[in-house]
């Protein structure tokens, strides 16, 4: 916040770096500098979903701050942090196993497992009418247009892609891949340890 970089629009939401936020949760205030007081209080009093944890009695030129600060966490959705009331905030649950979906419709999906053991994890996601599964290796990111299908995958020890239980695509060994739809035709880049992987499935 005190970089500037984190600021409300007209619709009184946060705003970093061009994303939109529903809600701020902002721990241990005790030392605050001065744009970040005044970001809290701007956000509060127009209504911004604020949890809010800790106590603050000076700021961070050492200027007391008690009254300030009471009137920010009078203001706050939740003077607390609780995983239980985030959903006082307004948010909406993350129901993607093992992943999260991103504001630009895509979802990321990460097993550390799977780095750790050499052993591949894996997605599945529901999209629409249509599901898609993969296995991975630590990360795999996927993009889907409702109506035209696959816009983008990226994914880690990738051997074959599955849409309603069929597979789609598969290689001839596991490596790192990277599809992207273009102008109606797939762009695919294999890369890894085995050369001349070789694509045995192609259903795009």
């Amino acid at each position: 916040i005190s970089s500037g970089k984190l600021k409300l629009n007209a619709g009184n939401k946060p705003v970093l770096c061009g994303h939109q936020f529903d809600a701020v949760i902002f721990l241990y205030p005790q030392y605050s500098k001065e744009e970040v007081l005044k970001f809290l209080e701007e956000y509060v009093n127009k209504g911004g979903k604020l949890m809010i944890e800790g106590t603050a009695s000076h700021d961070f030129k050492g200027q007391n701050i008690t009254e300030r600060y009471a009137a920010i966490r009078k203001k706050a959705t939740v003077n607390t942090f609780s995983v239980k009331d985030i959903p006082a905030l307004g948010t909406v649950k993350n129901e993607v196993s093992n992943g999260c979906s991103n504001e630009d419709g895509s979802f990321i999906f990460t097993d550390i497992k799977s780095l750790q053991n050499n052993k591949p994890a894996t997605f599945l996601l529901n999209v629409k009418d249509s599901n898609y599964s993969a296995e991975y290796k630590g990360l795999a990111a996927i993009a889907i247009d409702q109506v035209t299908g696959l816009k983008k995958f990226a994914c880690a020890g990738f051997r074959e892609l599955r849409r309603n239980g069929q597979v789609i695509l598969s290689l001839e060994h596991r490596a790192d891949i990277f599809i992207e739809k273009q102008g109606g035709n797939y762009h695919i880049s294999v890369a890894g340890e085995t050369e001349n992987n070789k694509i045995v499935v192609n259903k795009l």
